[in-house]
């Protein structure tokens, strides 16, 4: 792998930025501070709405989920049921395949 060596920079190589850049530059910085201060309220309204949203439809959900809780711990159980079921069936078959190979 070939590796790049980084060059010491050399006066010559960084160029003076003009002043007129350098005020446009600040110009820049403080209109996009000022702006984001100016639209921060209206962020924060938002997210206070986006929030209340939320919160509204936790709260339409809530009954169907306590109601379905029951059914959904069932179906949990069977699944665990089968799965353990499954892993019995391995062992056995991992067993009997391994004693074939000891014989």
């Amino acid at each position: 792998a070939k590796r790049h060596r980084i060059k010491p920079a050399n006066a010559s190589s960084h160029a003076k930025v003009s002043e007129p850049c350098q005020r446009r530059s600040i110009l820049a910085c403080l209109s996009l501070l000022s702006s984001t201060y100016l639209i921060r309220p209206e962020v924060l309204e938002l997210n206070e709405i986006r929030f209340s949203s939320e919160s509204l439809k936790f709260d339409e959900a809530m009954p169907e989920l306590k109601e379905n809780h029951p059914l959904l711990v069932q179906e949990y159980e069977v699944q665990k049921k089968n799965h353990d079921l499954k892993m019995k069936h391995y062992q056995e078959m991992l067993g009997l395949y391994e004693s074939d190979y000891d014989e």
